[in-house]
């Protein structure tokens, strides 16, 4: 009878303290409700320092100075991450959570090597990525989840003037770009900082890690590379002192052909430094004139005409297209610097300038969940 007293009361004592419990417990609550949007994450510089910015889509101003930077830097994404490339003097590239664009948003910063002046980064996978070093010889394989280097391919085969007496140390190896499973390097091959041998672009096999072969360029210095479809754009700049000597040259990447110039510096109006190609036939390509006068050019991917230069830019540095019919142009002109965003289908501007703080200087996408 005590055992049953016992139970019976500690049955009492434990429903009425659940009672009490699940009467002061809160009622649950829904997560709060979230949408995915494109940012444009932006770095900046003032050549003595360099900050981070971000534009969401549809927004008119900028969220500055969010991470402070090396000066010398450049972005890209992958994967829902964006990889700030801190080059000449911090060679290190920097991991960041799109969410949390400041310091705490660091997933890792990792060395490129010292003095290596990484310039790009391609990517294979999750797991795999290549990352030219400008300084070097040695193209970095790493593994773009850790940072860590996982191999490299030599490429001192390729430095101006290999086998001379007049052999440079480096093959000044550049942009990157991947196109069904091979790996595109842009080599300047400079002599000091002019154009010197032919310049190339070094085809290497994904999958083996290994070279396949070499591509001679008419026009030397390819300074950017644009791929659509089975198509490389190559923006060779040739010698900043001769507005005439470079252009816009084709390579084909089923045969590994290089097909001519499309496009000259002599019919452009001025130096070749920056391209981005949005679809099957419209482009945009950087063009300088006397320096810091940069405009951006319309031309047609398929023809090489060209269109009336894009109106308020001045001094155009990293022209991106987002995918969704918008064109991004970080301009770093003295009166209005900032991101000066244009509706591809007629090329008017939608809005800017928008002001990133220090001036912008490169522009990288990816999407971010942000709150209703």
């Amino acid at each position: 009878m005590r055992k049953l007293m016992f139970v019976i009361l500690t049955i009492a004592l434990c429903g009425g303290f659940l009672f009490f419990t699940g009467c002061s417990k809160e009622s649950p609550t829904e997560p709060p409700k979230v949408t995915e949007k494109q940012i444009a994450i932006i770095t900046t510089t003032d050549y003595s320092s360099g900050n981070l910015a971000s534009i969401v889509e549809g927004d008119t101003t900028a969220e500055i100075n969010l991470l402070s930077i090396h000066s010398d830097n450049a972005v890209t994404a992958y994967g829902g991450y964006a990889y700030v490339i801190e080059r000449m003097g911090a060679d290190n590239i920097i991991k960041l959570d799109p969410d949390n664009l400041s310091q705490e948003g660091i997933i890792y910063q990792k060395s490129m090597g010292n003095n290596s002046n990484p310039h790009d980064i391609a990517f294979v996978s999750e797991n795999k990525a290549y990352v030219s070093r400008y300084g070097d010889t040695a193209l970095w394989i790493i593994d773009p989840s850790t940072g860590e280097k996982t191999g490299e391919i030599d490429l001192s085969g390729f430095v101006a003037y290999a086998g001379t007496d007049s052999a440079e140390t480096t093959p000044n190896m550049s942009s990157l770009a991947i196109v069904g499973g091979k790996l595109y390097v842009a080599c300047q091959r400079l002599k000091g900082w002019n154009p010197g041998d032919v310049s190339l672009l070094v085809v290497i096999s994904v999958a083996g890690d290994s070279v396949i072969k070499s591509i001679e360029l008419n026009n030397k210095n390819p300074y950017d590379i644009a791929k659509f479809g089975d198509k490389l754009y190559v923006c060779c700049t040739g010698s900043f002192w001769d507005p005439t000597d470079g252009g816009i040259e084709i390579v084909d990447t089923i045969t590994d052909n290089a097909q001519g110039v499309l496009i000259s510096e002599t019919q452009l109006g001025g130096n070749v430094c920056g391209i981005t190609v949005v679809s099957a036939s419209k482009g945009y390509v950087l063009v300088m004139g006397t320096w810091p006068n940069t405009q951006v050019i319309p031309f047609n991917v398929q023809t090489g005409t060209t269109e009336n230069a894009l109106a308020e830019v001045s001094s155009a540095v990293d022209a991106e297209f987002n995918g969704n019919g918008k064109l991004y142009v970080a301009d770093r002109s003295t009166e209005h610097p900032g991101i000066y965003i244009y509706d591809t289908s007629v090329d008017t501007l939608i809005a800017g300038p928008i002001s990133t703080g220090l001036p912008p200087n490169c522009i990288a996408f990816v999407n971010r969940n942000l709150p209703l």
